[in-house]
């Protein structure tokens, strides 16, 4: 759930606006990315209830008119997400 959530922060338009909104309110990066964990789930819950497909959407902040999808090339898509490290760094 944790590599599912860190991509889709880093890649995912829709989640990448909760974490932001989350990291600009001041909340830790582990916070942002448990709320992402959370919301992937829920999101795929409602698809199954309501039997829809997943459809790409950009968040109402980052829309407008020439925004294809989210597989531009990533030096095409927004600043880059500091997300946390998977295992401490190596001692020297």
């Amino acid at each position: 759930m944790y590599m599912a959530a860190l991509a889709a922060a880093r890649y995912n338009p829709v989640i990448r606006a909760v974490y932001l909104r989350l990291r600009a309110k001041g909340k830790p990066a582990k916070v942002g990315l448990l709320a992402c964990m959370r919301k992937l789930p829920a999101i795929l819950n409602a698809m199954a209830r309501d039997n829809t497909v997943w459809r790409q959407t950009a968040p109402a902040a980052a829309a407008s008119p020439d925004h294809e999808d989210s597989c531009s090339p990533p030096a095409e898509r927004g600043p880059a997400v500091r997300l946390p490290r998977l295992t401490p760094p190596s001692p020297r």
